[in-house]
């Protein structure tokens, strides 16, 4: 199947939608609406249900299935409010520490004066923003079109998954077409130029998993639950004790010592260390993962975190490190973490120093009391 085949199948017409996987996936599904701004943007729908038994929220742009539903859900490109509320839906998400699980299908977000005048472009950049940012764990599934920033906005997630015949590419293949060639006929060489495929998105890294579709069948939803069950609850499982409230004080902590700290894309992270010295440390990325650098005590992220990890019982862990151009297992780590910090090492250094000089002292003395105490020869 050609680049521009997969085009065709991802805007194929009977193609399940957010809503289907929704009601297929999520058990007690109560959507909510408005961005408490302006509107209740129909283009994105989103709420709160469960799978596997833990509670998630769910946003999903949705298109509509026939004529009556995509007038009504704008087919499927979102206005400003629509981002706007979905940044409202993570805000509240993170607030009750579910992890977010998002369905794309969009050609891109709505073009419209309107949606310019309220600020589309600030809208997405404040959602991409955000869900970087956000304390809790986040899935985005392409489910068909992954078209330019209407897509991105609900996309810069832990992990991005892609059924087998969707697209995800910053432009259509139609604009690229007309952009560079300034000839639409040529929609097909942009489709394999733009790498757009689940397949070349795969091989470059820019998603971490291909959904094959097997026709949408029941069990094709059955296996997809099953996967983001093992996914987004195993997650939750590993964050249990953890609240938003001692997150940010982690962070206050080490942003005081003086250590940069942020959540990271396992596999943004591992195509960051290949080739580099570092690239060992690749083996340990799975679940969700953090790095902190320290800019002036070495030790204080390593005394930092380790202490964060003791006192949440399992629920943080500190997995590998590096130092003065070697990678360190866990335990090395740990063990660094329980020396004093730079102040307290001078301190102990100045102490001995002032002991050893003390000794010192007295035995000059003693030997000079002695020389007056024997007669002269």
């Amino acid at each position: 199947m050609s680049a521009y085949d997969v085009v065709l199948k991802s805007r194929e017409k009977g193609r399940p939608t957010a809503v289907r996987y929704i009601s297929n996936i999520v058990e007690g599904f109560i959507e909510l609406h408005g961005d408490r701004r302006f509107a209740d943007d129909r283009a994105v729908i989103g709420g709160v249900g469960t799978i596997g038994g833990s509670p998630v929220t769910v946003i999903g742009i949705e298109k509509g299935e026939d004529t009556a539903t995509r007038l009504a859900h704008n087919f499927g490109c979102a206005n400003p409010e629509g981002y706007r509320k979905a940044v409202r839906l993570m805000k509240e998400a993170e607030k009750f520490h579910r992890p977010v699980l998002c369905f794309v299908d969009t050609s891109g977000a709505y073009c419209g004066i309107g949606a310019e005048e309220r600020g589309q472009s600030e809208a997405i950049a404040m959602s991409i923003m955000e869900m970087i940012r956000l304390k809790t764990p986040t899935l985005s599934i392409i489910i068909g079109e992954g078209g330019s920033g209407g897509a991105l906005g609900l996309c810069a997630a832990d992990e991005v998954w892609i059924t087998e015949t969707a697209t995800y590419s910053v432009i259509s293949p139609e604009g690229c077409a007309s952009i560079l060639w300034k000839d639409s006929s040529k929609v097909a060489e942009a489709s394999e130029c733009l790498k757009m495929t689940a397949e070349d998105l795969a091989k470059l890294g820019a998603v971490e998993q291909v959904i094959p579709e097997n026709g949408f069948t029941d069990a094709f939803y059955a296996g997809l639950k099953e996967k983001i069950a093992a996914s987004v609850a195993g997650v939750v499982v590993d964050y249990k004790g953890i609240n938003v409230a001692d997150d940010t004080k982690l962070r206050k902590e080490l942003r005081e010592a003086g250590v940069e700290y942020a959540v990271v894309k396992n596999t943004m992270l591992r195509l960051a260390l290949k080739d580099t010295e570092l690239e060992a440390m690749s083996e340990v990325l799975e679940g969700t993962t953090a790095i902190a650098i320290s800019h002036e005590d070495p030790m204080a992220a390593a005394r930092i975190l380790c202490k964060y990890a003791e006192a949440s019982k399992g629920a943080y862990s500190v997995k590998i490190g590096y130092m003065e151009g070697a990678v360190m297992p866990k335990e090395e780590v740990e063990a660094i973490a329980k020396l004093p910090n730079r102040e307290g090492m001078l301190s102990m250094f100045a102490g001995a120093l002032t002991s050893t000089l003390s000794g010192l002292a007295v035995a000059m003395q003693a030997y000079a009391d002695k020389c007056e105490e024997e007669p002269a020869a």
